[in-house]
């Protein structure tokens, strides 16, 4: 007889479907024989929870209500969330929780490897339902600190839009008087955005005066907007894979962990933290350049032309700078360019190649096959696990 499993998550956040997927995952490789409950109005599930007859519940126990059912249910329960400092803080149900500490410390990383010198964390209030946030909040500020910068903070009045002009005001003004350039980090992608358009409304420019960093990798809204949007992406489907296997030992009588904590997949670095550092008064406009054309099939001559200067002069200046080859620095804009539209997009092979500047598919093909060691096709069709490591492998070594 199959169990009946009532999963309590907001199913229109990508954050949550990532989850979602992991525990969907779980039960087709380990035939667990569950029966999933999954409704997309998550106010009619907390509504009319008390009702439901079922064995066992995976639920979001960030949210206060949900916490709440969890709490009172009397069949097993296994509640997914943010991490914590103080176990005191953790709800007595078997949690399994995103490392909040890993995610502020690893962004603060990110962002300091760019090379700035000055950092803000644009964050939300302290109150049920967003005490995450205050985690991120305070490992990225220590993690800054400890480094020996300084870190300012803007707190949203509300966490939702309901003072939404009066946080826009208030976030501009903060904008304005922030020494540049500097690294902004917000809890997650939605707020990240806030502050992107704050920063266009008043003409700054992400992210060589203002770089931003979010969290969750939305890549629905971290590529819509311009420049793209870095953020730190949580493991979600290890989250949903642990969560799924607590409940299934919980519902046999098994002993479990109380508490597991699940590491973040990494930064997936994109535009709006790739700032140029770099002060030569030729090599910069030529990083720009080629960040900006190389989608034309652009060469080194190009460059060159462009600055009107001669192609040895520019090689030269370029490698004392940078350590590398113009040629070498096309070659792997194009190949982040690629790897991020393999991983995050339907575009075609062909499609790919020529949105990343390489003459044909072909070519393209043999570029990443020497890169990989696969063709990109190969690449694209592993496992969504390899994928994700892969990703944040290259994204961070390069």
């Amino acid at each position: 007889m199959n169990n009946n499993i009532n999963l309590l998550f907001n199913v229109n956040k990508d954050y949550y479907r990532g989850i979602i997927s992991g525990i969907a995952e779980y039960q087709q490789l380990n035939e667990a024989g569950w029966n999933m409950i999954l409704e997309d109005d998550l106010l009619f599930q907390i509504k009319y929870f008390r009702h439901w007859q079922g064995e066992g519940v995976i639920a979001d126990v960030d949210h206060p209500e949900i916490l709440m059912l969890a709490q009172n249910c009397k069949i097993p329960v296994v509640g997914i969330g943010g991490s914590f400092r103080s176990e005191s803080e953790y709800p007595l149900t078997p949690y399994v929780a995103t490392d909040n500490y890993q995610i502020g410390k690893i962004a603060a990383e990110h962002m300091m490897e760019a090379g700035l010198d000055h950092f803000a964390f644009y964050g939300l209030p302290s109150m049920p339902g967003y005490y995450w946030a205050k985690e991120r909040e305070r490992a990225f500020v220590e993690t800054i600190e400890k480094a020996g910068f300084r870190c300012d903070v803007l707190t949203r009045l509300s966490p939702h839009q309901d003072r939404w002009p009066e946080d826009r005001a208030r976030l501009q003004q903060w904008l304005r008087q922030l020494p540049k350039p500097t690294g902004i980090m917000a809890p997650m992608d939605s707020r990240a955005l806030e502050v992107m358009d704050a920063c266009h409304s008043l003409g700054f420019h992400v992210p060589d005066e203002v770089s931003v960093i979010g969290v969750d990798d939305d890549t629905l809204a971290c590529n819509l907007c311009q420049p793209g949007l870095t953020s730190v992406r949580q493991n979600t489907r290890e989250l949903g894979r642990r969560a799924a296997d607590t409940l299934n030992r919980v519902m046999r009588g098994e002993a479990v962990e109380p508490i597991q904590i699940v590491a973040p997949s990494g930064v997936v670095a994109r535009q709006s933290t790739q700032i140029m550092s770099n002060e030569d008064a030729l090599v910069r406009p030529a990083l720009l350049f080629i960040r900006e054309k190389y989608k034309d099939r652009i060469k080194v001559e190009h460059v060159a032309r462009h600055l009107n200067i001669s192609r040895s002069y520019l090689e030269k200046r370029f490698r004392d700078e940078t350590g590398k080859t113009v040629h070498q620095h096309i070659h792997e804009v194009r190949m982040k360019a690629a790897f991020r539209m393999l991983m995050e997009s339907h575009l075609t092979i062909r499609e790919i190649a020529k949105k990343t500047g390489f003459s044909t598919p072909q070519y393209f093909n043999h570029v990443f096959r020497q890169e990989f060691g696969q063709a990109p096709a190969d690449f694209r069709n592993q496992n969504n696990v390899n994928w994700e490591k892969k990703q944040s492998n290259y994204l961070m070594e390069h």
